[in-house]
């Protein structure tokens, strides 16, 4: 803050200088050629100490570019006998430098009318110049940093109340030139509505309570906020406040609010990376598990039969062991076809979205499962009337109903009628699918932890390898959806498929 104030207080310093100190002035008689006549002795400030004006021509030590004017300028002044507008251009001095000067000429008659000479006064004006080209520059680069850092500029008045935006603020806002400032009162609330169309009433309150922090400990304070522009976007805003003082108190709130908007987006991505990334490590994890477990039991199991077919020298014998053989390849088939199933299902970036109708696809699956559903005299129910159309990849969705409803039939509970129901529906404006079943259910408070890890199996009679709930939370999952599970022992399970809402955004 001292520093600021520091800074601040060198360019009222340099103000004071450039409004006060009188110019230096020359006075030149010559004739309408330029050729000087009579140069008045504070020439050297000008053209340099010890240059020799009288005889030369003026046009001469005027610079190139400016020349054709000034010679232009005199011409007029001969030939209309009149003052001529001044003109600024640039004196060369006899040592190399320049100098900016503003060129007042005026004619001078004889008593007759005629014009006999001119009468030029040469007026410095090298340092204003040279402060204005300064100024210019550094609004350029202010700007052009501002900009880049989507950075507006903003101070608040606290006697009258009365706040001033810089013009790149108004482009974060959203709002134009001819918007009128806001006014706030003695304890810094605004006292129009127009602030409350960008920001929330707590938010609002928060940035009251940090102004008045600022004055009241003379800290600067920084906070973020959201917003919501005149045109609507959404956005996130970094705003800076310091406060200055006169010889009585606080004089004014300096502000600069920050278009964060693209720091918190690649934030907000990050945090997804790093989320995605755990997900996938949990994931490796569950693979090297079934690498381990799962495919450690079929390769021994073939390894000791291979071993028995070595030893054995009876041709009965031999032909079951091979059998046994043929069994347990075909068993590490499938364990490795569905392992690679599922990690192709999650390495796929962007799969075919398209509009399924939910009953169609439940019917395709009981028509490729009618005969597992006659021999357990099991029926389905299908309620898709709330929703009858999601918009999802085909292959998974029928893939995961599958899995679900051949799970459903695989653990369907002896005594009980067998039903299967799958219904369609919206939650929080999102599609839902449900399967449910009347089978032996899942003791959660056992397994409900590890409810879709690899190599997870709730039953002991169960033949499965604890991939297929895997798969389908895989599935799922790497759409943006999730899926949840209700289930007691011999109560049945439901399975909830929630589809995620960007699905419902790409079918608009």
């Amino acid at each position: 803050m001292a520093a600021f104030q520091h800074r601040t207080t060198e360019v009222a310093k340099g103000l004071d200088h450039f409004l006060t100190d009188q110019p230096l002035e020359v006075i030149l008689l010559h004739g309408p050629s330029g050729t000087i006549h009579f140069a008045s002795h504070t020439a050297g400030s000008i053209f340099g100490e010890g240059a020799t004006l009288s005889k030369s021509s003026l046009l001469d030590r005027i610079h190139e570019n400016d020349r054709e004017r000034v010679h232009t300028l005199f011409t007029d002044a001969t030939l209309h006998g009149d003052r001529v507008p001044p003109v600024t251009v640039r004196i060369l001095r006899s040592d190399g430098e320049i100098r900016w000067v503003v060129l007042f000429t005026v004619a001078v008659k004889d008593s007759v009318g005629k014009v006999i000479e001119l009468h030029s006064t040469l007026r410095d004006v090298t340092q204003q110049i040279v402060l204005r080209e300064r100024l210019v520059e550094r609004e350029t680069l202010a700007h052009m940093t501002n900009v880049l850092a989507k950075v507006g500029g903003w101070y608040a008045e606290i006697d009258s109340g009365r706040l001033y935006w810089s013009d790149e603020l108004r482009q974060i806002y959203e709002v134009d030139e001819q918007h009128a400032p806001f006014e706030f009162g003695s304890d810094l609330t605004p006292t129009d509505d127009r602030l409350a169309a960008f920001f929330t009433p707590e938010d609002l309150a928060r940035m009251r309570a940090v102004a008045q922090q600022v004055v009241a400990s003379n800290e600067p304070q920084t906070l973020e906020l959201p917003m919501t522009t005149a045109k609507g976007h959404k956005r996130y805003v970094r705003i800076f406040m310091s406060v200055s003082f006169d010889g009585v108190g606080p004089k004014r709130i300096y502000g600069a609010t920050q278009d964060i908007t693209e720091i918190k987006q690649r934030e907000s991505e990050l945090t997804r990376l790093v989320r995605e990334l755990t997900i996938q490590n949990d994931r490796l994890e569950e693979f090297g598990h079934l690498v381990s477990h799962q495919l450690r039991a079929p390769a021994t199991n073939i390894a000791s039969i291979v071993s028995l077919l070595d030893d054995t020298t009876d041709a009965d014998e031999a032909r079951s062991l091979v059998g046994k053989l043929g069994e347990a390849a075909e068993l590490l088939r499938r364990t490795l076809d569905e392992a690679g199933n599922a990690i192709r299902v999650h390495r796929t970036v962007a799969p075919e979205v398209e509009p399924i109708y939910v009953r169609d696809v439940v019917l395709g699956i009981k028509t490729q499962l009618a005969q597992t559903f006659e021999d357990l005299g099991a029926s389905l129910e299908i309620d898709t009337d709330e929703v009858p159309v999601v918009h999802y990849p085909r292959v998974y969705l029928e893939t995961v109903l599958r899995h679900l409803i051949s799970n459903a039939l695989r653990f369907a509970q002896q005594g009980t009628p067998i039903i299967i129901s799958v219904r369609s529906m919206l939650h929080e404006g999102l599609p839902v699918i449900e399967v449910s079943d009347t089978g032996v259910g899942i003791d959660l408070s056992k397994h409900g932890n590890r409810m879709f890890r690899l190599g997870t199996t709730f039953h002991r009679q169960a033949s499965g390898r604890g991939l297929g709930l895997f798969m389908v939370r895989t599935i799922v999952e790497s759409l943006g959806g999730e899926i949840d599970v209700e289930s007691a022992p011999n109560q049945g399970t439901t399975f909830r498929l929630s589809l995620h809402r960007y699905r419902a955004e790409e079918a608009e």
